[in-house]
């Protein structure tokens, strides 16, 4: 394992169902390296695989549920959460762990959990405090393509879809720091080699184009937005304009229309 100071961590960042995993299967085919404590693969959800360290997966969980929350309620405690308090000592320590033992002997090792739109700021300090170089990308995806996909999985009303994006895409526009990379899922799957020819000018990637043409599968995208022009059709990118992804929500899925959706579910 390379010292700290060798060390070049891409942390990946995104709404669950925003793909995050199409850009890590992207990201190993040119040479990233994940470890090999990943989740196992799920039928008919992501069947080839999550590309998310199981440790990292539990303590993010832990931390949400230190702050109140889960990854899947509308609730903003881990927002205003200070992670650098002293009742996260533990999970401090178990995160340089974590990080200390690295995730594979790539020139560039990635992590990815769509928790860290929640806990970014809990790990970027352990990073900082093992002096260890870290980038994070972002990715994004259309509001009422998430939604879909979370509908089809979890069973959640697009309603409740919708506000659960917002809270994450708050989180991003929160705690992701303005040199951040930025990739937008319609982008990578029209044209992952364009992307990752982008991603290595900042990061040591090897792009493949074949392999990239087999890694980015087409076929595993079963929603896709019509209107480009209409806000929840759309990712914002950098931009976040909450007043106004909140009206469109609203608009589109009222709050009592999706309260009692949810009741029924």
């Amino acid at each position: 394992m390379p010292t700290s100071e060798a060390r070049k961590l891409l942390i990946v960042v995104g709404m669950h169902r925003s793909g995050t995993s199409a850009l890590c299967a992207a990201l190993q085919v040119c040479g990233a390296s994940f470890g090999d404590n990943l989740l196992a693969p799920m039928a008919g959800v992501n069947a080839d695989g999550f590309w998310e360290d199981a440790d990292v997966v539990a303590l993010n969980e832990a931390l949400l549920q230190a702050s109140g929350s889960a990854w899947y309620l509308c609730d903003d405690g881990p927002l205003t959460q200070d992670w650098t308090s002293p009742e996260f000592a533990g999970a401090r320590e178990e995160a340089g762990r974590i990080l200390g033992r690295g995730f594979g002997a790539g020139p560039l090792e990635v992590v990815k959990d769509p928790r860290f739109c929640l806990t970014l700021p809990f790990w970027l300090d352990v990073c900082a405090n093992l002096a260890l170089a870290t980038t994070v990308c972002v990715a994004d995806r259309a509001p009422l393509e998430v939604a879909a996909s979370l509908e089809k999985r979890d069973g959640f009303p697009p309603g409740y879809g919708l506000r659960l994006y917002r809270l994450y895409r708050q989180g991003i526009a929160k705690y992701v720091l303005e040199d951040a990379i930025w990739l937008r899922y319609d982008d990578l799957m029209a044209d992952p080699l364009s992307c990752m020819q982008r991603l290595a000018e900042h990061l040591p990637l090897e792009v493949d184009e074949g392999a990239l043409a087999t890694a980015v599968r087409a076929d595993l995208r079963h929603h896709q937005s019509s209107d480009a022009s209409e806000p929840l059709q759309t990712a914002e990118a950098v931009a976040f304009d909450a007043a106004a992804l909140d009206a469109a929500i609203e608009s589109h899925s009222p709050v009592a229309a999706t309260l009692g959706a949810l009741a029924r579910r």
